[in-house]
């Protein structure tokens, strides 16, 4: 009897610690490895020339034009020849504008105006050069559009538009085209020069054709 109850519970035993055992052979359980966050890729900021900005600007002119001899001397045996005729000067003003950066292009627009004043200039007439005398007044009115690209702390840019010239009180209206390059001084403060080629068809309601070249440096406040 002994025996049989000693059997029954080693049996006993066993069977109970079977589930324990029968667990132990269950799948282990895998622990997920940590999930690393991607990196995100670096987002270009806005660009650093945007903004309204105002200024001046200070230079030179010079302006050419050919004139047949009979219009400025009717009386010539050559009427129909042309002298040539170079005026250099000096001019100053203000502009404001704004730009907007799309990627690496900044786009704007312009507005400025320049007082001129013309007092040396040339004529040549068949080989001739001579000085003539000149005093003349005036203004340049240029509405201007602006592509330039983002170099950091330097803008190059070209530049195109319509432009009004006034001298002694009449005035003409033509075109124009040219480039120039700005720098930040600061983030407020912009410097830098500008080169600007005009062009006056049939000027001041005459045939005459003028030609105007200006060069300025500039400065400006970027709000």
């Amino acid at each position: 009897m002994k025996k049989m109850i000693t059997s029954c519970a080693i049996a006993t035993l066993g069977f109970n610690a079977f589930p324990a055992f029968a667990g132990g052979l269950a799948e282990p359980v895998m622990e997920q490895a940590p999930v690393v966050p991607a990196t995100p890729l670096p987002v270009r900021s806005a660009s650093g020339w945007d903004g309204l900005y105002v200024g001046g600007q200070v230079g030179n002119v010079t302006i050419e034009t050919s004139i047949r001899i009979g219009d400025v001397s009717p009386l010539s045996d050559t009427p129909n020849e042309l002298a040539d005729y170079d005026i250099d000067g000096s001019g100053y003003g203000l502009h404001i504008g704004y730009m907007h950066g799309v990627g690496r292009l900044v786009l704007g627009g312009e507005v400025d105006y320049d007082v001129i004043t013309l007092d040396e200039g040339t004529s040549t007439f068949d080989g001739t050069t001579a000085t003539i005398p000149v005093d003349t007044d005036g203004s340049i009115l240029r509405l201007k559009a602006r592509a330039g690209y983002d170099a950091g702390r330097l803008l190059p840019y070209a530049t195109a538009g319509l432009a009004r010239l006034e001298l002694e009180s009449e005035d003409t209206d033509g075109t124009f085209f040219g480039a120039g390059i700005a720098f930040k001084a600061t983030e407020s403060i912009l410097v830098g020069g500008e080169i600007l080629r005009h062009q006056f068809d049939d000027s001041f309601d005459t045939s005459v054709d003028i030609d105007a070249t200006t060069m300025s440096l500039r400065a400006s406040y970027r709000f």
